[in-house]
């Protein structure tokens, strides 16, 4: 990540996959501890890359996760999406596109 002290955008990009083992995250309501796990990425000025849903797969075994076809889905997308995200990063300092600088962090306190 990033420092404080105004260093460039980091090389790599963010992204989190959850396995569900006996419940499903995807439908299961735990979409904010998936947010949360995110915000994380965000917090450190990185590029999170997204997929058509929650980036997740399913099963009790490695073969049940291979019958999880929406999973599956989700998987080949994000990899497509990180990989052109990736190829337009490497794109970008090839022709001299500045990667972000970043100000010093300031912090707010609003206990006076």
């Amino acid at each position: 990540p990033p420092s404080s002290t105004g260093s460039s955008m980091p090389a790599a990009a963010g992204w989190l996959i959850s396995w569900g083992r006996r419940w499903s995250c995807r439908r299961g309501g735990a979409a904010s501890a998936f947010d949360q796990l995110n915000k994380y990425f965000t917090i450190c000025n990185m590029p999170v890359v997204s997929s058509q849903y929650w980036n997740q797969v399913h099963g009790n075994t490695p073969e049940e996760v291979l019958q999880d076809a929406e999973g599956l889905q989700m998987m080949r997308t994000l990899g497509e999406n990180m990989a052109w995200l990736l190829r337009n990063i490497e794109a970008g300092k090839q022709v001299g596109v500045p990667a972000p600088q970043y100000e010093p962090k300031v912090a707010t306190n609003f206990i006076r």
